[in-house]
């Protein structure tokens, strides 16, 4: 079975390495040939995106029911918490303005130009932010089903801006669902709404955002679907007191499993990041429990980690006992026998501004866990009998 999956591995690698090559040999590879080539996402794919453009009279227009944070973009935890986009508000007018494969995306002029004045060349030229301006190199959209519901960005190449050789003013499509998108629908039709039945979406892309629904499952009020493999909930909600379960240490000093490995050949995330050092000295305590799972955290561990960060390091009474900590909080699944099985990173909510204090609660296993149990019981060893894991 090993050798199987990795024949099938090196096959990839070969074609991946094939498409930049050709894509090499018409000239420099696009960042859209590398990305669709390293992507491993059969539903990626390179393309003028002139040829998806519909006409917006067509379809109809959409407001957000009310102003709205937007998601952030690009997430990658633990390696970055991405890109803080701008506010969705109410009174900024969406057009549908290309379909794609039977999904919708729909732009802003009023969003574009916001989004254009925060990149560094919109401050250097603020003229290509302005209305009949150039725009912004990429311009972003936001993927929408009939109902409202949006469910990731795309971002187009405003070819103007690129060059019209060697296919480097195509865009890659994809869909950067990174940030929180729950809580929907967003939108809502306030104009042409006797269009929306030419918003026909096919199979596939109702099976998609059912896809992305399912993965998202962010929960916005007390009750938790415990069928969801993803949720985005307040952590506090999910807190124990320690008191009622076993102190944990590591048997021995261990390098810990590295997180965010993407296993994708050649892109950042290939190799993950590297996390500190497991040391027998530190006491992890149980501090959450959720679907039967369990969470533990170590002061001195985030104490470590916490100055291992930028802000640790320009502000080091933050990782200080008693400090506010770093704005994300290393935790570890582990089942009773002391078995650990992957990495989980909460907001701290102090560090973070309301309406962006939930955190996304998902397993990174991608690192290697084997070997276990690497943790042992140290102290509190009668309340073992209250770690009941769910089958």
């Amino acid at each position: 079975m090993a050798r199987s999956r990795h024949a099938k591995q090196r096959r990839w690698v070969q074609a991946s390495l094939a498409a930049v090559m050709m894509a090499t040999l018409n000239g420099c590879p696009t960042m859209a040939d590398y990305g669709a080539a390293t992507s491993g996402n059969n539903s990626d794919f390179v393309a003028p995106h002139e040829q998806f453009q519909v006409d917006s009279m067509d379809y109809p227009v959409f407001a957000v029911i009310q102003d709205h944070i937007a998601p952030r973009s690009n997430v990658n935890y633990p390696q970055n918490n991405g890109r803080e986009m701008p506010a969705l508000k109410e009174n900024y007018r969406w057009q549908v303005t290309h379909k794609v494969h039977g999904e919708y995306l729909i732009g802003s002029e009023s969003f574009d130009q916001t989004s254009c004045s925060w990149t560094k060349d919109g401050r250097d030229h603020p003229e290509h932010c302005e209305p009949g301006g150039i725009g912004a190199e990429y311009l972003d959209r936001i993927y929408v089903y009939p109902d409202g519901s949006a469910y990731a960005y795309g971002y187009l190449k405003n070819t103007p801006r690129w060059p019209h050789w060697f296919g480097k003013d195509e865009t890659w499509f994809r869909h950067d669902d990174t940030g929180d998108w729950s809580g929907q629908p967003w939108f809502e039709c306030v104009a042409r709404c006797d269009k929306l039945k030419n918003m026909s979406a096919d199979r596939d892309a109702q099976a998609l955002v059912q896809k992305v629904n399912k993965s998202t499952a962010a929960i916005h009020k007390s009750v938790i679907n415990v069928d969801a493999d993803y949720f985005t909930i307040r952590q506090e909600k999910l807190q124990v007191d320690p008191m009622d379960y076993p102190v944990f240490a590591v048997s021995q000093d261990r390098e810990a499993p590295r997180a965010g490995v993407s296993g994708k050949i050649f892109t950042p995330s290939w190799f993950g990041q590297k996390m500190l050092p497991l040391k027998k000295s530190y006491r992890w305590r149980v501090t959450h429990k959720f679907h039967g799972e369990y969470l533990i955290g170590s002061k001195q561990y985030d104490q470590a980690n916490c100055r291992q960060t930028v802000d640790g390091r320009d502000q080091p009474e933050h990782c200080e006992p008693g400090g506010i900590g770093a704005e994300i909080l290393n935790r570890i699944y582990i089942h009773p026998d002391g078995s650990a099985y992957a990495y989980a990173f909460l907001k701290n909510t102090q560090r973070w501004p309301p309406g962006k204090q939930e955190t996304l609660l998902r397993h990174d296993d991608s690192g290697d866990w084997s070997g276990q149990p690497w943790f042992e019981c140290v102290a509190r060893c009668d309340k073992l009998k209250n770690m009941r894991a769910d089958p």
